[in-house]
Parts: structure tokens; C-alpha cells; sequence
């Protein structure tokens, strides 16, 4: 092969390549651009991690639970200490853990998480566990009702 050929080969393949090298070099800086874009995107996306460290069980924003502990019969009750706020709902599975159970009484217009059996010397004594399980996990605010 006559050595002008072989350069004009040479020449031509060598810009075939700088051309396809351009055309990847293009691509890559879009999808550099299009990962910063995401990147800006997920910043703005509260993580799991920030959900859990600030306290946020996911539900309505609300890591408070303010209970009162009532004693019945030989169970202890965990009510709702206010109407409209920090309830026992958010923390349903925790009081499922605990192995409580749903109860109602229309009679004593009481419902709540009832601890059957639990009841034993003086209520206080008796929702210390409860107590402690809870405070470790939320902001608790509790008080004591004796019927």
C-alpha cells in the first residue's frame, strides 16, 4: 500500500474518532448536568434518616404522647389526655408490642389501651414499665387517674 494511501487513512480514521470522541464528550456533560439537576432535586427531599432523627414517626408530624393511666379493675388503661392531641393512635404498634388491647367502655365513657391483669400494688408502680417504654421512644407527658 502506497504510504500517501495509508496517511489518508490514518488521517480520515483519526478524525472519525475525534468526532465520535466529541459526540461522547457532549453526552457526558449532559448527564453530568442531568445528575446535578437530581442531585438538586433529592436535597430538597426530606431523607428517612432526617424523618427519624427529628422525631417524626411518620404519621403527622407529631412525636408527643400524653396519656393518663387509669386503673380498672385489676388492668391498668392508657387513655388519650387530650381530645384533640398527642394520642395514643401515632403509637398503636408500640401499645401492640406492649401486647395491650383495644377497649371501650360506654358505661364509664372510657376507652383506651388496656394492660390486662397488669394491676398490681399501686397504679404508679404499675405503668413504670409502661412508662419507661414510652419515654424512650417519644416526648411523654402522663398523668394518674384513680376511678
Amino acid at each position: 500500500m502506497d504510504k500517501d494511501l495509508q496517511i489518508e487513512l490514518l488521517t480520515s480514521n483519526y478524525v472519525k474518532l475525534e468526532e465520535k470522541l466529541e459526540k461522547h464528550q457532549i453526552q457526558i456533560k449532559s448527564l453530568e448536568e442531568k445528575i446535578e439537576e437530581l442531585k438538586n432535586l433529592l436535597s430538597k427531599i426530606p431523607s428517612e434518616q432526617s424523618k427519624l432523627s427529628d422525631g417524626n414517626d411518620g404519621n403527622d408530624g407529631n412525636n408527643k404522647l400524653s396519656i393518663s393511666f387509669v386503673s380498672y379493675k385489676k388492668s391498668v388503661i392508657v387513655c388519650n389526655l387530650y381530645p384533640d392531641k398527642n394520642g395514643t393512635q401515632n403509637f398503636k404498634d408500640e401499645f401492640k408490642k406492649l401486647e395491650a388491647k383495644w377497649f371501650t367502655n360506654k358505661e364509664l365513657n372510657l376507652k383506651g389501651w388496656l394492660f390486662v391483669g397488669k394491676l398490681r400494688g399501686t397504679l404508679e408502680e404499675s405503668s413504670k414499665t409502661i412508662i419507661e417504654h414510652f419515654g424512650k421512644i417519644c416526648e411523654l407527658e402522663y398523668e394518674f387517674t384513680h376511678l
